[in-house]
């Protein structure tokens, strides 16, 4: 390979004896038109990666405003022209800012411009090339949306708007809810409730920062402020997403001969309507495990890009990498569920690492594990296939997503003969023996006073504490005992959640072992599913007996416990947030 540096300030494109005089320099037998072509795509392309154009929403309607930026880290001129974008937008306002950043005596620059714009027409419109002096963007695409119909709202200068997308989810799917506050006065403060529900429990996560724009209504100006949430209901039937409740101090310009003296503010309350969620239960067409109801969901292998060498006795990580689009990351579920065994490896999985992403457009979440593969003897095989079947809520059908099955060749370790090394002869001055025998006496002396000092303060400490959680978790256990005894299922998941500190069963079974994780998911199928079979507690609390730390079992061995599970000697479980 050949690492060609130019620098382009110094080419006179007007002396002819330039490019042959550099050709020979680099000793490159190239045409001179066909080099000529290669710089000037090259250049290009590094314009293009200099600055960086975005949009703070897209699609955008035809009567709201809407930011484009444009961002630099590089040296670029400081008077770009924006007269291209006026062809198809309306440019309302523009600011420059610049940020300098020092990390360990290296400074880097970063330039942005902010403009507020506004379309002109619908359709797919291009965002031109802006030139910053030598330099130029890549032109990019925007939709743009019919304007909003009127409602009688619009005649009024403050009101709500709420909307839910879809209104017929189903259970566990995502659901955006945004609520937008349309002002055309002046608001020196305001309070938005947040979502609350009736007829099911919702999971609920706020996404991304509010947003400010501008728009018109019936030819109206109007401020908006926009927030989007992300709902989750986790049963079937019809769930109401109850009344936002808007309190706001406003001034309004009743005179403005006197300057806003007599104009003074005063509070507005504001009720939005209440949307109902007609809730789908999982289809009987769905053959799946776990019910995973997503938009889009992707499964990477690194083994796709290239299969490493495998050796008999040692390991190879495997990474394997699930995301979703419209799905909590406690939705995601363990690849060892849809690994099938074979005889001649052995795998480990460490521990899977999880990234969860409020975007503006919807929830985004990835699971990453790493899997040691360690071949026992050599030969040809078979890594079997991996298959997860989910449901696209996109095409209202399942789908199954594929790691295909590789054949890999384990290689025999060959094994080295042991190398004998000549014992070396330790020559002591016994004259200094004595002095570091007696030197070692003494530190062994205080370590071991230190010790039990340490020793004693911590057993004094420890058990108080000990005391209080043992009667903090007591109530909840009771309670969960009492309801798989009854065979209530819906008690039986309050007591969980409260147990577990968590939002859903399929997040507290996420970090509990078998055969407890396996009877919580069931419960959750019980209560979510469309199953016509009776639930029965015995076997949760059971398994949820078995989930307790090894030295309350050998109480119970001893005869200290109660034979049926002492409630006190069960740990709580308490959930990352």
């Amino acid at each position: 390979m050949v690492k060609l540096t130019l620098n382009l300030n110094a080419i006179s494109w007007g002396n002819p004896l330039w490019l042959p005089l550099n050709l020979m320099a680099l000793t490159l037998n190239l045409n001179k038109t066909l080099f000529l072509f290669i710089l000037l795509v090259a250049s290009a392309n590094s314009f293009a990666e200099t600055i960086k154009v975005s949009s703070d929403r897209n699609p955008v309607k035809q009567d709201e405003s809407f930011h484009l930026i444009f961002k630099s880290t590089d040296s670029v001129a400081d008077s770009p022209d924006f007269s291209p974008l006026e062809k198809d937008f309306e440019i309302l306002s523009q600011n420059q800012s610049t940020q300098i950043q020092i990390i360990n005596g290296q400074q880097s620059r970063t330039k942005e411009w902010t403009l507020t714009v506004m379309a002109k027409r619908t359709g797919n419109l291009t965002i031109p090339a802006i030139t910053f002096g030598q330099e130029q963007t890549t032109p990019t695409t925007i939709s743009v949306q019919a304007p909003e119909k009127t409602t009688e709202k619009a005649q009024e200068p403050l009101y709500l708007e709420v909307e839910a997308t879809p209104e017929t989810p189903y259970v566990q799917s995502q659901v955006i809810y945004k609520i937008r506050l349309f002002y055309a006065l002046k608001l020196q403060a305001a309070s938005l409730s947040e979502p609350s529900f009736s007829g099911g429990e919702v999971l609920v996560k706020q996404l991304g920062k509010d947003r400010q724009y501008q728009t018109q209504r019936d030819g109206k100006p109007f401020s908006v402020f926009e927030r989007k949430y992300a709902l989750f209901p986790q049963q079937s039937g019809t769930i109401t997403i109850e009344a936002i409740n808007l309190q706001a101090q406003v001034i309004e310009n009743r005179d403005p001969r006197f300057n806003n003296f007599f104009n003074q503010p005063h509070i507005k309350r504001l009720r939005s309507n209440a949307i109902k969620l007609e809730v789908k239960p999982i289809p009987s067409t769905f053959k799946g495990k776990n019910w995973l109801p997503a938009n889009a969901l992707t499964l990477k292998d690194n083994f796709s890009d290239t299969l490493p060498e495998f050796k008999e006795g040692e390991p190879v990580t495997r990474t394997l990498t699930l995301s979703a689009d419209g799905l909590t990351v406690g939705q995601l579920p363990e690849f060892m569920k849809f690994r099938k065994n074979t005889e001649n490896f052995k795998q480990y999985t460490d521990q899977p690492k999880l990234n969860e992403l409020m975007t503006y457009q919807g929830l985004k979440s990835a699971r990453q594990e790493k899997i040691a593969i360690i071949p026992s003897k050599a030969g040809e095989y078979t890594l079997p296939a991996i298959e997860i079947p989910w449901w696209n809520t996109q095409t209202n059908e399942m789908a199954i997503i594929k790691v295909p099955a590789r054949s890999i060749k384990v290689v025999a370790t060959t094994v080295q003969p042991p190398v004998t090394l000549a014992p070396k002869v330790i020559v002591q001055d016994n004259n200094y023996n004595g002095y570091y025998e007696r030197l070692h006496f003494i530190f062994a002396f205080g370590w071991i006073v230190t010790l039990i000092a340490w020793w004693r303060t911590m057993r004094g400490n420890n058990k108080p504490i000990y005391q209080e959680k043992q009667r903090d978790k007591k109530i909840d256990i009771k309670t969960l005992k009492k309801a798989c005894h009854n065979n209530n299922a819906v008690e039986t998941k309050e007591a969980l959640l409260a147990w577990g500190k968590a939002h859903s069963l399929g997040e507290i079974s996420l970090h509990c072992a078998e055969p407890l994780q396996a009877e919580i998911q069931r419960l959750n199928q019980f209560l979510y599913g469309n199953s016509g079979e009776n639930w029965q507690g015995a076997h949760l609390w059971k398994a949820f007996k078995a989930h307790q730390p090894e030295k309350v079992r050998k109480k119970q061995r001893n005869g200290d416990g109660d034979g049926d599970g002492d409630e006190d000697g069960l740990a709580p479980l308490y959930l990352k947030s």
